[in-house]
């Protein structure tokens, strides 16, 4: 048995006190936990007061997010949220109540020395008790403590733990009978008491360098993605294919000094907003325009048009066409369009180069929260930014430098070597000779009764649903193409810094993520080899996707996008709907109905279910084909539940309805 009990000190529990474990020099132990109810409270709690510092958690309930955004603490939608900040943030431990367990194994692996979760389980009847446990779930932990329920001299033997990675086994069993949440909170405060005594914290962890602010004075540099998206500006200035359309209907009493404001506020607050970009003698440069200067928006009254519906569409496809000049305006405009007294439309545009999916999220929420401050004649009730989207783009070009940047190139350079120039998709239509960006979407609704067989295959071989999904996607993606090597573009957020996750600006990366489906791979083959490309692709997700490509130099056409032609982008931060008091908002405006490659699946949790649209080039495909591929995806999702161990190549892709359709047509062929 392990003594877990804690030396006393006149201070109490914590890293301070006299004992010598606790010596000055020591760090803070650092903290995630993941749960709901009072239970997870009362730890995260109990933590706290023995001096633990917690970064972030991972809510399941509204409990518990409120009580750690009370205190300011960091509060993760999802489990892809949590493990990117573990990317680059090193956290000591994870403590989770949840049964059944939701992170996957290769989340657990980023806890440096633990990860635990409290299963609440029944012993056998004759046990005549209800026992509890902590149970350790990481291999690697320093403390690799099997589970045991011991009760009256009764060993149930080993507890299964629900979740993807089995409880690590040695000589010694931790063993804690818990019967009520005193005494679970007691054990939790005993079994962090050991791991403080016990954790080699001398030291400062290891960190990221801080983005600092840097002068303004002297010329400030793009960030590698701006670069990129600059130069290909430069060969096409009158496109708008990297435009981000917004568009509201505004139903009710606007206060338009009100509305003004907020967006004059706005585009003050984000210098990312107001920065142009100009070419320099060697490179372009950035260069801020006034804050002053406000949000440029032109205002159109249709009030007495009869033909108003008619004029709305056509503001909104001139405003979706009119290209951005990068050197001389702000990137960013609005039109305000007023149909009645207490109707208006509102399109905001911007270029990509200034902002992206993350950035639309921020901008509603804080103009949101402008209009109603400002709308009841209160001041401006968002917090000072610490630094700007200039800021982080001088510490971009720093940090990723060096045997960093040597590293990450090695990676993707060996990663991608031999990889196919282009996905041999069967087309409707040949290929233009130039690329057209000219797009259409069909819908994609996972049900839930899918989705919770997804989420139950992902715990059971340690994926996540968006993992799951891309193995899906790559084996209908060869089954199609015939191929058994496939790439796939899979955007990252790339905010795993806390103090960008407030700014509007251009972060976006895409990461090139290779699946071998080579060697007749089972399920459950492909959804490891899925897991780890994921994995090792966001670990080297620093490096932009323009170097990459300028690293692997993969052949270049005009008539398709380098290293790949598909996507997949799974939604985890939704940009939220804007709410401003007083008035119904709802989606308005016509869409750039633009895609940047052959096919653009967009998936999401929605509730229970996954949704979502596939995206498609209309120079290339008809709806029609596009809707059979959803249902190929549908029916091969549906496939894998019915057994993992079963050869990927042998699942049938074909949902009931072509296959009836598909046999009459051969039956009538052969008649």
């Amino acid at each position: 048995m392990i003594d877990l009990s804690l030396p006393k000190s006149p201070h109490g529990y914590g890293l301070c006190g006299q004992d010598p474990r606790y010596s000055s020099t020591t760090r803070t132990l650092s903290a995630i936990f993941v749960g709901g109810g009072s239970l997870i409270i009362g730890c995260a709690q109990t933590a706290k007061e023995m001096g633990c510092s917690i970064p972030a958690v991972l809510p399941t309930d509204d409990v518990f997010r409120a009580w750690a955004t009370n205190l300011g603490i960091r509060c993760f939608d999802n489990v892809e949220q949590t493990y990117e900040f573990l990317h680059d943030v090193n956290v000591d431990l994870i403590f989770s109540v949840v049964n059944p367990f939701i992170l996957p194994a290769h989340l657990l692996e980023r806890a440096r020395v633990g990860a635990f979760n409290y299963h609440d389980s029944p012993l056998p009847r004759h046990a005549g008790t209800h026992a509890t446990s902590w149970a350790i779930l990481a291999q690697e932990s320093q403390y690799a403590i099997s589970w045991h329920h011991i009760n009256s001299g009764i060993d149930t033997g080993n507890v299964v733990v629900q979740c993807p990675l089995s409880v690590a086994s040695t000589d010694t069993a931790m063993t804690l009978n818990l019967k009520c949440y005193d005494a679970a909170i007691e054990g939790f405060r005993a079994l962090l008491a050991m791991i403080i005594a016990g954790a080699d914290l001398q030291g400062s962890p290891q960190t990221v360098p801080v983005i600092m602010p840097v002068g303004r004075d002297g010329a400030l540099p793009l960030s590698y993605s701006q670069q990129r998206l600059w130069f290909l500006a430069q060969l096409d200035e009158d496109s708008t294919n990297y435009n981000i359309p917004l568009g509201w209907r505004l139903q009710g009493r606007l206060d338009r000094v009100a509305w003004r404001r907020s967006l004059d506020r706005l585009f003050a607050r984000h210098e990312a907003l107001r920065c142009t970009f100009v070419a320099g003698e060697d490179d372009p440069q950035v260069q801020i325009l006034s804050g002053d200067r406000g949000l440029p928006v032109v205002e159109h009254d249709l009030r007495d048009r009869p033909d108003a519906q008619a004029a709305l569409l056509d503001l909104c496809q001139e405003e979706a066409r009119t290209p951005f000049d990068l050197a001389r305006e702000p990137l960013i405009r609005g039109r305000l369009i007023r149909l009645a007294d207490e109707e208006h439309v509102f399109l905001l545009t911007q270029h990509h180069i200034v902002s992206d999916g993350w950035s639309l999220g921020v901008l509603v929420r804080e103009l949101s929260s402008l209009y109603r401050a400002f709308e009841a004649g209160e001041d401006d009730p968002l917090p000072p930014l610490a630094i700007q989207y200039p800021d982080y783009a001088a510490w971009q070009r720093q940090w990723l430098s060096g045997e960093r940047l040597q590293r990450q190139a090695q990676y993707w350079r060996d990663t991608l070597s031999g990889a196919p120039a282009r996905l041999a998709l069967p087309t409707d239509r040949p290929r233009p000779a130039q690329q057209s960006f000219a797009g259409a979407s069909v819908p994609v609704v996972i049900d839930q009764v899918l989705t919770r067989g997804l989420k139950r295959l992902s715990r059971q071989h340690g994926t996540t649903l968006f993992m799951t999904v891309l193995a899906a996607w790559a084996a209908v993606l060869s089954r199609l193409s015939g191929q058994d090597d496939i790439v796939i573009g899979v955007p990252t957020a790339n905010r795993r810094r806390r103090e960008i996750e407030d700014l509007i600006g251009f972060f976006v990366n895409t990461l090139a993520v290779r699946i071998d489906l080579s060697g007749e791979p089972s399920v459950s083959d492909l959804l490891e080899r899925a897991r780890r490309a994921a994995l090792t692709a966001q670990d080297h997700q620093d490096l932009p996707f323009e170097q990459v490509v300028e690293i692997v130099q993969p052949p270049r056409a005009l008539d398709h996008t380098p290293l790949f032609q598909v996507g997949l982008a799974w939604q985890n931060n939704t940009g939220g709907s804007l709410d401003l008091p007083g008035l119904r908002v709802e989606a308005a405006g016509e869409g750039l109905d633009q895609v940047k490659f052959d096919l653009e699946l967009n998936l999401g949790e929605q509730g229970e279910a996954i949704a979502g649209t596939l995206g498609y080039a209309t120079a290339l495909f008809d709806r029609a084909t596009i809707e059979r591929q959803c249902g190929y995806l549908l029916a091969l999702l549906r496939a894998m539940l019915a057994d993992a161990e079963q050869p990927v190549s042998e699942l049938d892709i074909l949902p009931p309805d072509e296959r009836s359709y598909l046999l009459e047509e051969l039956n009538r062929t052969e008649t």
